[in-house]
């Protein structure tokens, strides 16, 4: 069974490294966030912004129970490590990649898109949150990644890792 799980904070590449890995090893990806939006029929920024947070952590937990019975790559949200029971589910698989990458990259990458969780200072919120999740993703995570490097060289890295 083949069942890699991404996680790492906003903007570090999960959600690119993640089709490129599926695709080499010839499974499924699933993003997390796009595929609650497809089950709730709206966005994960829509979500927390009018549901709130905890409302879109509760759904963010259902559907990573299901995801983890497949063979599969998944990129979860950067905060799904906030969860404890998504951490407690996390703790259970083979292989949970941390990618991980300095601010500045994680600044330029994390400028696209609607991160509502993201708001204000950039740099003073991504900051916060290595501060906030830095102990859960090392709590979770089977292997820590650089994710500075190229899409080819972050996703290579991930691929020795499951090969080992």
């Amino acid at each position: 069974m083949a069942r890699i799980v991404l996680v790492g904070l906003p903007g570090v590449g999960k959600s690119t490294v993640g089709p490129a890995v599926a695709g080499a090893l010839q499974i499924s990806f699933v993003d997390l966030d796009a595929a609650i939006s497809s089950q709730v029929g709206a966005s994960a920024p829509d979500i927390i912004r009018e549901q709130g947070e905890p409302a879109f952590r509760a759904i963010e937990l259902a559907l990573l129970r299901t995801l983890l019975e497949e063979d599969i790559v998944i990129a979860t949200g950067g905060g799904v490590v906030v969860t404890e029971e998504c951490r407690d589910l996390l703790k259970r698989e083979p292989m949970v990649v941390w990618l991980d990458a300095d601010v500045d990259v994680l600044m330029r990458r994390a400028q696209a898109g609607d991160r509502p969780l993201l708001a204000g200072d950039l740099a003073q919120r991504l900051g916060q949150l290595r501060n906030e999740r830095e102990a859960w993703y090392r709590e979770v995570a089977t292997t820590q990644i650089d994710a500075n490097g190229s899409l080819g060289e972050v996703v290579e890295h991930v691929l020795e890792c499951v090969r080992i």
